[in-house]
Parts: C-alpha cells; sequence; structure tokens
C-alpha cells in the first residue's frame, strides 16, 4: 500500500469515527420540551442560575457576567432566578418564583448589578 493510500485510509477512518463521537454526543429532546435561555449581561458582580422546582430542584449551571446556558425544559414549568453576590459576602436572593416556561422558547436575560439586579423574560 503507497504512503498517499495510507494517509487516505487513515483521514477515512477518522472522518467515520469522528462522525460516530459526534452523533453519539446528540440526544433528542423530551417530548413536550422547549428551549430555555439564561443569559447573564450583569456588570460582573453576580451569577445567576435558574431553579425549576417542578423538576425536584434541577438548576441550570451557574451562569457568571457574559454567559449564557441553554437547556431543554419542560412546557409549563415553573422557575426562578437564583441570585449570588460574586463579592464573597456569602449574600444571595432569589426572584421571579411567579414565572412559567410557556412558549417554545423562553428567553431569560439579567443585567445590572446585584444591588440593582433587574431581569427581562424575552419570549
Amino acid at each position: 500500500m503507497s504512503s498517499l493510500t495510507r494517509k487516505i485510509a487513515v483521514g477515512a477512518t477518522a472522518a467515520v469515527l469522528g462522525t460516530l463521537a459526534m452523533s453519539g454526543q446528540a440526544t433528542a429532546a423530551p417530548a413536550g420540551s422547549t428551549l430555555f435561555s439564561l443569559c447573564n449581561y450583569g456588570v460582573g458582580d453576580y451569577a445567576v442560575t435558574a431553579v425549576f422546582p417542578d423538576s425536584g430542584g434541577f438548576s441550570s449551571t451557574i451562569t457568571f457576567a457574559n454567559s449564557c446556558w441553554k437547556g431543554n425544559r419542560y412546557r409549563g414549568e415553573s422557575y426562578y432566578l437564583h441570585v449570588t453576590s460574586t463579592r464573597g459576602n456569602n449574600q444571595s436572593f432569589d426572584e421571579g418564583y411567579s414565572y412559567t416556561n410557556n412558549s417554545d422558547f423562553t428567553d431569560v436575560s439579567t443585567k445590572g448589578s446585584f444591588l440593582d439586579f433587574q431581569y427581562v423574560k424575552n419570549h
């Protein structure tokens, strides 16, 4: 087998293995699910998570300033935001207990500072 043939065979094998690995990572969204997005556009003195009490208290990953979390959640599921100061003073609070994830895409964004926390449900 020539060197060129071996390189093509190795490249083709790597491409097939890469495709198989990527297809193994993709998971189907649960029936009745919607996409939920939480983006933190705050000044950097707090982190925020979305907590879903209807799912046993499941929560998003901690979202720091200028970052987002996206995941599949269930339509009709309630959620609230848990906001934690990043200044090392162990202060936190919960906001928005009355929100329900009731659309095909729920997009929540935060802004402001820990003391002037603001959030918007865009969908």
